[in-house]
């Protein structure tokens, strides 16, 4: 969420679309941000259910598919996967055979790991969040995490560490309030830090008034 209130500062209200498909708990403490976003920010924010996340999906890919061929978008779009652990219908399909004459259907799992690849290229950016790298297998292969730019890790088990960053560290994060930052563009030590959370809802509205007197 902190991501999509930086993109907001950057980008003019025409020049980005952000679709949040925030599958989070209602007791989690960013509960209610999303929403926030998509009332107060002049941007178009769109808030995806289950069934708007199947259909945004295909439009982003359609976009990607478009944008291939000479047509590039106007703006950019960036799609916004909280709690990805909770996405049922984005986990890897089991395999399934296809009998002769039926036709190979593209599965949103499948939709996702193309754009993930593709859309850079073309202003379609992906933001996953999830909550374990047991969780995470669940929905991407490693190939499709491979092509993800930047990561970002807390404390983990070595073996995960290695999946996530290509570095151990996060299995050597001894304190409290750190992560780590590991961009494909530098490889090697990923960057420690330390997180922070947003402020509150009245701060989320401040911002967006600004932005929108801008």
């Amino acid at each position: 969420m902190a991501s999509v209130v930086g993109l907001c500062a950057q980008y003019p209200a025409d020049r980005l679309q952000v679709y949040i498909a925030d599958f989070s708990t209602p007791d989690a403490k960013w509960a209610g941000i999303s929403e926030t976003l998509a009332s107060e920010f002049p941007h178009t924010i769109r808030l995806l259910g289950r069934r708007e996340l199947i259909g945004a999906l295909q439009e982003l890919k359609s976009t990607v598919e478009t944008s291939a061929e000479g047509v590039p978008p106007r703006e950019d779009r960036y799609l916004v996967l909280v709690g990805l652990q909770r996405m049922r219908d984005l986990r890897i399909p089991e395999p399934t055979s296809i009998g002769w004459g039926e036709e190979a259907v593209e599965s949103p799992h499948e939709q996702l790991a193309a754009i993930i690849r593709d859309g850079p290229e073309f202003g379609v950016h992906v933001l996953v969040w999830c909550d374990a790298v047991s969780n995470l297998r669940r929905s991407m292969e490693r190939k499709t995490l491979g092509e993800i730019g930047f990561r970002v890790a807390g404390p983990m088990g070595e073996q995960d560490s290695m999946e996530i960053l290509d570095h151990p560290g996060a299995a050597r994060l001894d304190k409290p309030h750190r992560m780590l930052f590991y961009d494909d563009e530098r490889p090697g030590e990923p960057e420690k830090f330390r997180p922070y959370i947003l402020e509150d809802v009245a701060w989320l509205s401040l911002v967006g008034r600004r932005l929108r007197e801008r």
